[in-house]
């Protein structure tokens, strides 16, 4: 896991996430509304870095061709 960007800490070990439109504060051991967040000892962590969420394999046939 890495360490979030975006984030705010707060006291007992709480962080108020500042990345999408619901602004969570999360206590220490639970992850935010999204579910991509975790706050972990008073640190926020990305649970999905560098993870592949899509894999699309198109033709070159496909794209326009202009000669």
């Amino acid at each position: 896991m890495k360490e979030a960007m975006f984030y705010e800490k707060l006291k007992d070990k709480k962080v108020h996430c500042r990345l999408c439109a619901f602004n969570c504060v999360i206590s220490d051991g639970e992850v935010g509304r999204c579910r991509v967040r975790k706050d972990i000892d008073g640190k926020l962590y990305s649970l999905v870095y560098d993870k592949v969420s899509t894999i699309v394999v198109n033709p070159i046939e496909k794209k326009p061709l202009y000669h």
